[in-house]
Protein backbone atom coordinates (compact mmCIF):
# COMPACT_ATOMS: atom_id res chain seq x y z
CA UNK A 1 0.00 0.00 0.00
CA UNK A 2 1.18 3.53 -0.77
CA UNK A 3 3.13 5.17 2.07
CA UNK A 4 0.89 8.28 1.98
CA UNK A 5 -2.17 6.17 2.89
CA UNK A 6 -0.23 4.29 5.56
CA UNK A 7 0.83 7.59 7.14
CA UNK A 8 -2.74 8.88 7.10
CA UNK A 9 -3.93 5.77 8.94
CA UNK A 10 -0.95 6.05 11.32
CA UNK A 11 -2.14 9.57 12.17
CA UNK A 12 -5.57 8.20 13.07
CA UNK A 13 -4.11 5.33 15.12
CA UNK A 14 -1.95 7.79 17.08
CA UNK A 15 -5.03 9.95 17.69
CA UNK A 16 -7.07 6.96 18.91
CA UNK A 17 -4.22 5.96 21.23
CA UNK A 18 -4.06 9.46 22.70
CA UNK A 19 -7.83 9.70 23.20
CA UNK A 20 -8.74 6.05 23.68
CA UNK A 21 -11.46 6.70 26.26
CA UNK A 22 -13.36 9.15 24.07
CA UNK A 23 -16.14 8.34 21.63
CA UNK A 24 -14.93 8.21 18.01
CA UNK A 25 -17.24 8.57 15.03
CA UNK A 26 -16.25 7.12 11.67
CA UNK A 27 -16.82 10.50 9.99
CA UNK A 28 -14.45 12.21 12.44
CA UNK A 29 -11.68 9.63 11.94
CA UNK A 30 -12.09 9.71 8.16
CA UNK A 31 -11.76 13.50 8.16
CA UNK A 32 -8.58 13.23 10.21
CA UNK A 33 -7.18 10.89 7.54
CA UNK A 34 -8.47 13.22 4.79
CA UNK A 35 -10.38 10.33 3.20
CA UNK A 36 -14.02 9.54 2.50
CA UNK A 37 -15.73 7.34 5.10
CA UNK A 38 -15.84 4.41 2.69
CA UNK A 39 -12.19 4.76 1.60
CA UNK A 40 -10.99 5.26 5.18
CA UNK A 41 -12.90 2.24 6.56
CA UNK A 42 -11.57 0.01 3.77
CA UNK A 43 -7.98 1.31 4.09
CA UNK A 44 -7.98 1.02 7.88
CA UNK A 45 -9.13 -2.61 7.73
CA UNK A 46 -6.55 -3.53 5.09
CA UNK A 47 -3.73 -2.13 7.26
CA UNK A 48 -4.89 -3.24 10.71
CA UNK A 49 -6.99 -6.32 9.77
CA UNK A 50 -9.75 -4.81 11.95
CA UNK A 51 -12.51 -2.28 11.49
CA UNK A 52 -12.04 0.99 13.42
CA UNK A 53 -14.65 -0.07 16.01
CA UNK A 54 -13.06 -3.52 16.45
CA UNK A 55 -9.63 -1.92 16.85
CA UNK A 56 -10.80 0.61 19.46
CA UNK A 57 -12.67 -2.03 21.49
CA UNK A 58 -9.68 -4.41 21.52
CA UNK A 59 -7.27 -1.65 22.58
CA UNK A 60 -9.57 -0.62 25.43
CA UNK A 61 -9.97 -4.20 26.69
CA UNK A 62 -6.20 -4.84 26.54
CA UNK A 63 -5.44 -1.61 28.42
CA UNK A 64 -7.81 -2.61 31.21
CA UNK A 65 -6.48 -6.19 31.31
CA UNK A 66 -2.93 -4.86 31.64
CA UNK A 67 -3.89 -2.74 34.65
CA UNK A 68 -5.72 -5.65 36.29
CA UNK A 69 -2.75 -7.98 35.91
CA UNK A 70 -0.06 -5.65 37.19
CA UNK A 71 -2.13 -3.99 39.91
CA UNK A 72 -4.35 -0.93 40.23
CA UNK A 73 -6.28 0.76 43.01
CA UNK A 74 -9.14 1.51 40.61
CA UNK A 75 -12.32 -0.54 40.59
CA UNK A 76 -13.39 -2.46 37.50
CA UNK A 77 -16.34 -0.10 37.22
CA UNK A 78 -14.00 2.91 37.26
CA UNK A 79 -11.77 1.35 34.60
CA UNK A 80 -14.69 0.48 32.32
CA UNK A 81 -15.98 4.06 32.56
CA UNK A 82 -12.49 5.53 32.10
CA UNK A 83 -12.03 3.61 28.85
CA UNK A 84 -15.32 4.60 27.28
CA UNK A 85 -17.69 1.72 27.98
CA UNK A 86 -21.30 2.81 28.39
CA UNK A 87 -21.91 0.68 31.47
CA UNK A 88 -20.36 -2.11 33.52
CA UNK A 89 -22.53 -4.88 32.07
CA UNK A 90 -21.52 -3.93 28.51
CA UNK A 91 -17.86 -4.00 29.50
CA UNK A 92 -18.21 -7.30 31.38
CA UNK A 93 -19.79 -9.03 28.37
CA UNK A 94 -17.10 -7.70 26.02
CA UNK A 95 -14.25 -8.66 28.35
CA UNK A 96 -15.52 -12.21 28.84
CA UNK A 97 -16.03 -12.55 25.08
CA UNK A 98 -12.36 -11.63 24.55
CA UNK A 99 -10.79 -13.82 27.23
CA UNK A 100 -13.32 -16.42 28.35
CA UNK A 101 -13.33 -15.32 31.99
CA UNK A 102 -14.41 -12.25 33.93
CA UNK A 103 -12.44 -9.12 34.71
CA UNK A 104 -13.07 -9.66 38.45
CA UNK A 105 -11.43 -13.11 38.26
CA UNK A 106 -8.40 -11.55 36.62
CA UNK A 107 -8.24 -8.71 39.15
CA UNK A 108 -8.24 -11.22 42.02
CA UNK A 109 -5.86 -13.46 40.04
CA UNK A 110 -7.98 -16.41 41.12
CA UNK A 111 -6.22 -18.63 38.63
CA UNK A 112 -7.65 -21.90 39.92
CA UNK A 113 -11.17 -20.72 39.12
CA UNK A 114 -10.28 -19.79 35.54
CA UNK A 115 -10.64 -22.10 32.56
CA UNK A 116 -7.21 -23.74 32.28
CA UNK A 117 -7.59 -24.63 28.60
CA UNK A 118 -8.45 -21.05 27.71
CA UNK A 119 -5.64 -19.74 29.89
CA UNK A 120 -2.97 -21.99 28.41
CA UNK A 121 -3.91 -20.93 24.89
CA UNK A 122 -4.08 -17.22 25.55
CA UNK A 123 -1.65 -14.36 25.99
CA UNK A 124 -3.15 -13.68 29.42
CA UNK A 125 -2.44 -17.23 30.52
CA UNK A 126 1.20 -16.83 29.55
CA UNK A 127 1.30 -13.45 31.27
CA UNK A 128 -0.08 -14.82 34.55
CA UNK A 129 2.55 -17.56 34.45
CA UNK A 130 5.23 -14.93 33.87
CA UNK A 131 3.78 -12.88 36.74
CA UNK A 132 4.02 -15.87 39.08
CA UNK A 133 7.58 -16.57 37.90
CA UNK A 134 8.44 -12.92 38.45
CA UNK A 135 7.27 -13.08 42.09
CA UNK A 136 9.40 -16.19 42.64
CA UNK A 137 12.46 -14.75 40.89
CA UNK A 138 12.33 -11.19 42.23
CA UNK A 139 15.45 -11.72 44.35
CA UNK A 140 17.39 -12.97 41.32
CA UNK A 141 16.22 -9.99 39.29
CA UNK A 142 17.30 -7.61 42.06
CA UNK A 143 20.73 -9.22 42.15
CA UNK A 144 21.10 -8.78 38.37
CA UNK A 145 19.76 -5.23 38.64
CA UNK A 146 22.36 -4.21 41.22
CA UNK A 147 25.15 -5.13 38.80
CA UNK A 148 23.72 -4.07 35.44
CA UNK A 149 21.43 -1.08 35.80
CA UNK A 150 21.20 2.57 36.79
CA UNK A 151 17.55 3.37 37.58
CA UNK A 152 16.10 6.73 38.53
CA UNK A 153 13.02 8.93 38.19
CA UNK A 154 13.31 11.64 35.56
CA UNK A 155 11.10 14.26 34.00
CA UNK A 156 11.79 13.85 30.30
CA UNK A 157 11.21 16.65 27.80
CA UNK A 158 8.95 16.33 24.78
CA UNK A 159 10.37 14.13 22.03
CA UNK A 160 9.52 14.65 18.35
CA UNK A 161 9.71 11.32 16.58
CA UNK A 162 9.81 10.38 12.90
CA UNK A 163 8.78 6.73 12.73
CA UNK A 164 7.87 3.66 10.72
CA UNK A 165 5.11 1.57 12.31
CA UNK A 166 5.74 -2.17 12.63
CA UNK A 167 3.04 -4.84 12.88
CA UNK A 168 4.03 -8.28 14.11
CA UNK A 169 6.37 -10.02 16.54
CA UNK A 170 8.51 -7.69 18.70
CA UNK A 171 11.49 -9.79 17.65
CA UNK A 172 11.17 -8.52 14.07
CA UNK A 173 11.26 -4.78 14.85
CA UNK A 174 14.66 -4.58 13.11
CA UNK A 175 12.78 -4.80 9.80
CA UNK A 176 11.16 -1.42 10.49
CA UNK A 177 14.50 0.07 11.57
CA UNK A 178 16.03 -1.08 8.28
CA UNK A 179 13.28 0.76 6.40
CA UNK A 180 13.68 3.87 8.59
CA UNK A 181 17.47 4.01 8.23
CA UNK A 182 17.15 3.83 4.44
CA UNK A 183 14.51 6.56 4.33
CA UNK A 184 16.56 8.91 6.48
CA UNK A 185 19.80 7.98 4.64
CA UNK A 186 21.43 7.26 8.01
CA UNK A 187 24.89 6.44 6.63
CA UNK A 188 25.21 9.74 4.76
CA UNK A 189 23.20 12.22 6.82
CA UNK A 190 25.48 13.61 9.52
CA UNK A 191 22.62 15.48 11.25
CA UNK A 192 20.57 12.31 11.68
CA UNK A 193 23.59 10.30 12.87
CA UNK A 194 23.71 12.56 15.94
CA UNK A 195 20.18 11.53 16.95
CA UNK A 196 18.93 8.52 18.88
CA UNK A 197 16.89 5.62 17.54
CA UNK A 198 13.84 4.74 19.65
CA UNK A 199 11.57 1.69 19.85
CA UNK A 200 8.10 2.82 20.85
CA UNK A 201 5.67 0.26 22.31
CA UNK A 202 1.99 0.77 21.43
CA UNK A 203 0.88 -2.58 22.90
CA UNK A 204 1.77 -4.87 25.76
CA UNK A 205 3.63 -7.87 24.23
CA UNK A 206 2.18 -10.04 26.98
CA UNK A 207 -1.44 -9.28 26.04
CA UNK A 208 -1.54 -8.61 22.30
CA UNK A 209 -1.22 -11.43 19.80
CA UNK A 210 1.80 -11.08 17.53
CA UNK A 211 -0.10 -10.36 14.30
CA UNK A 212 -1.75 -7.31 15.94
CA UNK A 213 1.25 -6.20 18.00
CA UNK A 214 2.36 -2.66 17.18
CA UNK A 215 5.74 -1.02 17.71
CA UNK A 216 7.29 1.99 16.04
CA UNK A 217 10.88 2.25 14.87
CA UNK A 218 11.66 5.92 15.38
CA UNK A 219 14.38 8.52 15.44
CA UNK A 220 14.54 11.87 17.25
CA UNK A 221 14.56 14.19 14.27
CA UNK A 222 12.52 16.89 12.66
CA UNK A 223 10.62 15.61 9.65
CA UNK A 224 12.27 18.28 7.48
CA UNK A 225 15.51 16.24 7.53
CA UNK A 226 13.84 13.56 5.43
CA UNK A 227 14.10 13.69 1.67
CA UNK A 228 10.47 12.63 1.30
CA UNK A 229 8.30 13.53 4.28
CA UNK A 230 5.48 11.33 2.96
CA UNK A 231 7.58 8.23 3.66
CA UNK A 232 7.59 8.67 7.45
CA UNK A 233 4.98 9.42 10.08
CA UNK A 234 5.43 11.95 12.86
CA UNK A 235 4.31 11.84 16.48
CA UNK A 236 5.18 13.60 19.71
CA UNK A 237 5.99 11.85 22.99
CA UNK A 238 4.79 14.40 25.57
CA UNK A 239 6.88 15.69 28.41
CA UNK A 240 6.20 13.46 31.43
CA UNK A 241 7.71 11.76 34.48
CA UNK A 242 9.29 8.38 33.87
CA UNK A 243 11.27 5.74 35.61
CA UNK A 244 14.34 5.39 33.42
CA UNK A 245 16.79 2.49 33.49
CA UNK A 246 20.15 2.75 31.75
CA UNK A 247 21.70 -0.53 30.59
CA UNK A 248 24.30 -2.24 28.46
CA UNK A 249 22.54 -5.36 27.21
CA UNK A 250 23.04 -8.44 25.13
CA UNK A 251 20.11 -9.29 22.87
CA UNK A 252 18.67 -11.89 25.28
CA UNK A 253 18.70 -9.50 28.30
CA UNK A 254 15.99 -7.03 27.24
CA UNK A 255 13.16 -8.88 29.01
CA UNK A 256 15.29 -9.03 32.17
CA UNK A 257 15.89 -5.29 31.96
CA UNK A 258 12.16 -4.55 31.65
CA UNK A 259 11.43 -6.88 34.59
CA UNK A 260 14.05 -5.09 36.68
CA UNK A 261 12.15 -1.82 36.21
CA UNK A 262 8.90 -3.50 37.33
CA UNK A 263 10.64 -4.85 40.46
CA UNK A 264 12.07 -1.38 41.17
CA UNK A 265 8.63 0.22 40.83
CA UNK A 266 6.85 -2.41 42.93
CA UNK A 267 9.37 -2.10 45.77
CA UNK A 268 8.64 1.64 45.92
CA UNK A 269 4.89 1.28 45.40
CA UNK A 270 5.01 3.55 42.35
CA UNK A 271 2.23 3.03 39.82
CA UNK A 272 2.67 3.23 36.08
CA UNK A 273 0.34 5.48 34.11
CA UNK A 274 -0.84 5.92 30.55
CA UNK A 275 1.73 7.06 28.06
CA UNK A 276 4.40 5.72 25.73
CA UNK A 277 6.87 3.10 26.91
CA UNK A 278 10.06 3.16 24.91
CA UNK A 279 13.66 2.08 24.47
CA UNK A 280 16.17 4.77 23.47
CA UNK A 281 19.35 3.42 21.90
CA UNK A 282 22.47 5.39 22.90
CA UNK A 283 24.57 3.75 20.18
CA UNK A 284 23.75 2.54 16.66
CA UNK A 285 23.38 -1.09 17.75
CA UNK A 286 19.79 -1.38 16.51
CA UNK A 287 20.87 -0.72 12.90
CA UNK A 288 24.46 -1.97 13.09
CA UNK A 289 24.47 -5.68 12.28
CA UNK A 290 28.01 -6.07 13.68
CA UNK A 291 27.14 -4.69 17.12
CA UNK A 292 26.53 -7.22 19.90
CA UNK A 293 26.02 -4.84 22.85
CA UNK A 294 23.05 -2.50 23.13
CA UNK A 295 23.50 0.72 25.10
CA UNK A 296 19.93 1.63 25.90
CA UNK A 297 17.64 3.58 28.19
CA UNK A 298 14.24 2.06 28.95
CA UNK A 299 11.49 4.48 30.02
CA UNK A 300 8.11 3.74 31.65
CA UNK A 301 5.67 6.61 32.44
CA UNK A 302 4.75 6.81 36.10
CA UNK A 303 2.21 8.46 38.37
CA UNK A 304 3.72 10.47 41.22
CA UNK A 305 1.46 11.48 44.08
Amino acid sequence: MHSVLINRVNKVIDYIEQYLSEEHQLKELAQLANLSKFHFHRTFKIITKETPNEYITRKRIEKIASQLIYGTDKTISDLSYEYGFENLSSFSRTFKKFYGFSASQLKRKTIDSLDRDKLNNSKIGKTLNVYEDYICNASKIKNWMSKHSDIRIQHLPEIKLAYVRHWGSPYTIHEAFDILSKRCDFDKNSEIRKKHFITLFHDNPSLTIDCKMQQSAGIEVNEMLFKNKNEVSILTIPSQKYVVGKYELLSHEFELAWNSLIVWLNERNIQVTNGYRFEKFLNDSIVNKESSTYKVEIAIPIKIA
